[in-house]
């Protein structure tokens, strides 16, 4: 009885440890979206491969052909919204106003990278791409890439060949 006495009251100032504990507090937040499509598994990323260009082709013709590549999307519902525009962003060069410049990893220099929509007229870095009406259930939105020699990379005959590499990111503004 003496040992179960003593144990009791030495667990008291235990106790009262132990009811000192440190607050927080937990901020939540986010948006509710109404997206009318999603986007196409493997249009997340899209590879667009030039393969070989001929500096050749480059210094005749300033750039490239363009290549064609597309953004899909699925499962739409045009009930809310009827249209929508594509904004592309990543590293502007600084010699081709609203071309993307190609990375520090690239082997190849004196070039740009031009986009296009559909019916070729130019795509600005950071603005809306003309709209595209959307289709119920998929829509496939359809671009070109060019590749576009820097202005004093062609006078002075300077691209320099190899890879290349360049990421734009998007972002679909419905309408």
């Amino acid at each position: 009885m003496g040992i179960a006495g003593l144990f009791l009251s030495g667990s008291g100032p235990l106790i009262a440890d132990i009811t000192h504990t440190n607050m927080g507090s937990y901020s939540f937040e986010g948006m509710v979206v109404v997206t009318p499509c999603q986007i196409s598994p493997g249009s997340e990323k899209v590879p667009v491969n030039f393969e070989q260009v001929s500096v050749k082709e480059l210094y005749t013709a300033g750039k490239s052909k363009p290549l064609p590549f597309s953004i899909n999307l699925i499962n739409c519902n045009i009930s809310v919204f009827k249209a929508v525009t594509v904004i592309f962003n990543g590293t502007e060069n600084i010699n081709l106003p609203d071309h993307l410049a190609i990375n520090a990893k690239s082997e190849a220099s004196g070039i740009g990278i031009g986009l296009l929509n559909e019916n070729n007229t130019e795509i600005k870095l950071n603005q809306p791409s003309l709209a595209q009406d959307l289709a119920n259930n998929d829509t496939e939105i359809k671009f070109k890439a060019y590749i576009e020699v820097e202005p004093e990379a062609l006078s002075n005959k300077a691209i320099t060949y190899g890879n290349f590499y360049s990421t734009a990111y998007y972002t679909l503004e419905y309408q």
